[in-house]
């Protein structure tokens, strides 16, 4: 029986480049990319490219393909790797990917939609891609080995041919994967899926509950539904909520601003329960040290007692973007103590993203909410929210501390390290309550008991193994 997973009918989009983030789990067994994680080992291991190698300068990466072929039998061509990659940065494409890849491409990987980015030099003869960068990237290889950065057939007419374990076959209303005979890289997929859209959220919950699905995968804003009904399975696919603090105005000093993290995330846990998280890096983009630091709550009324005095009738502001999911719910909370406790307070409410920024950037707030999506393997990627931090002497001393240590270690070859230099870099920075972490709303799949999921990957359908020791990473894998 194939495993039968229930999406929102608007969701239902094989198109890796233009897709809702609840689909991207399901969809990867289609697409083939670069390389691979298989969470056994720290490198990436090969997938369409057999090996890779960066230049001297770390500039250029050099990546030379297997011998594969599309889901309809064509061979896959060093082209339609470029073509593929290109999809994400042309000038109308909605990728998730697109911001990360113009910034990291040569000249921001410049082209027309439909053409080739200059960025890639495609070798048909060697069977080579080179792609080059506007600056030496070390993560490179862990980012291009996402499956939504695979491989798929340029030109191809009326539909997404790609080339990966599994292949798609319509069947009316829902749509079936099947395996995929000539893939030959190192990913294992289920042998079936099927794909069944409703809706509405309630018609996914009904159909889990009278078991006519097997999974469900919706975003955050319906994952209340489902929440305290199905079991459910965390992803790697994230969103992070947390409270910018200014390091001026009310909250001018350290202590003052601990207080504040503690009480707020004391108030966070009494909200979500197990759903809330102290900490910034999720615990497979963490050392033990930081996730074993302990989060003292501060209960409110003590918090009130020792901050009156400090307020002095000053008013915190709280900048505030309505419609921010969880983050709605702790500034919700946050006010109504504020005014039990007679403390000061006034609320900005403004109606776009942008002008929370606006406000930030000019020093005009407290607090503010933030939240932000993250699905990378690197803990670089998780460290880049400090940059819209308000200007002053003393968050900006922090700040451009916590970069330089970032960027020393931005060499490091190997993930874990990076990894490990990172965090100290955080646990450094957060010990100054810049940023409180107040929340993280996982990616999750709702499904019933009896099923067995992959947790914290890509592709959580594949059949859950036993993990192996990790292996030694081999001469084509490593890093210069």
């Amino acid at each position: 029986m194939p495993l039968t997973i229930g999406l929102l009918a608007e969701h239902l989009s094989l198109d890796p480049a233009d897709t809702a983030v609840c689909t991207l789990p399901v969809i990867a067994p289609l697409y083939q990319p670069l390389l691979h994680i298989d969470r056994r080992g720290d490198p990436p291991v090969p997938d369409l490219a057999e090996r890779w190698e960066p230049s001297a300068d770390g500039c250029d990466h050099r990546f030379w393909l297997r011998e594969a072929r599309f889901h309809d039998g064509t061979p896959v061509r060093v082209r339609d790797m470029a073509w593929s990659l290109s999809r994400h940065v042309w000038p109308g494409s909605t990728s998730l990917f697109a911001p990360m890849l113009r910034g990291l491409l040569r000249r921001g990987g410049t082209a027309h939609d439909g053409e080739i980015a200059e960025s890639f030099e495609v070798d048909e003869a060697q069977r080579c891609l080179c792609i080059r960068l506007a600056a030496p990237y070390v993560p490179l290889p862990e980012l291009l080995a996402h499956p939504m950065l695979g491989v798929l057939r340029e030109g191809a007419v009326g539909r997404l041919v790609g080339s990966g374990p599994l292949m798609p076959m319509q069947a009316g209303a829902s749509l079936h994967f099947v395996e995929h005979a000539a893939y030959r890289g190192p990913r294992v997929a289920p042998r079936e899926l099927r794909l069944v859209g409703h809706d509405t959220p309630q018609a996914l919950a009904e159909a889990l509950a009278a078991q006519a699905v097997d999974v469900v995968s919706v975003e955050r804003t319906h994952q209340p539904l489902f929440a305290d009904r199905f079991t459910s399975t965390p992803l790697r696919d994230r969103w992070v909520g947390a409270l910018m603090v200014n390091a001026a105005g009310a909250l001018h000093s350290t202590e003052l601003r601990r207080d504040f993290g503690q009480m707020v995330q004391g108030l966070a846990s009494g909200l979500f329960g197990d759903a809330f998280e102290p900490f910034l890096l999720p615990d497979d983009l963490s050392t033990p040290a930081y996730r074993a630091r302990p989060r003292p709550a501060l209960d409110p009324a003590e918090f009130a007692r020792r901050w009156r005095g400090e307020l002095a009738g000053q008013a915190l502001r709280i900048v505030y973007c309505p419609g921010r999911g969880p983050l709605s719910e702790i500034l919700t909370a946050l006010a109504g103590t504020l005014v039990r406790h007679d403390l000061p307070h006034r609320v900005i409410e403004v109606a776009e993203p942008a002008q929370v920024y606006g406000l930030v950037a000019q020093g005009c707030f407290d607090v503010v909410a933030r939240g932000w999506a993250q699905d990378l393997d690197d803990a670089e990627e998780f460290v880049g929210i400090y940059e819209r931090q308000a200007p002053g002497a003393v968050a900006n001393q922090h700040r451009l501390r916590f970069e330089a240590q970032v960027a020393a270690a931005r060499h490091l070859p190997w993930a874990s390290a990076r990894t490990a230099a990172f965090t100290a870099a955080l646990i450094e920075l957060e010990a100054q309550w810049l940023c409180i972490p107040v929340c993280r709303d996982h990616k999750r799949l709702f499904h019933g008991p009896g099923v067995q999921l992959a947790p914290h990957g890509h592709e959580p359908f594949k059949p859950v193994a036993t993990p192996a020791a990790p292996a030694a990473p081999t001469a084509a894998a490593s890093p210069a």
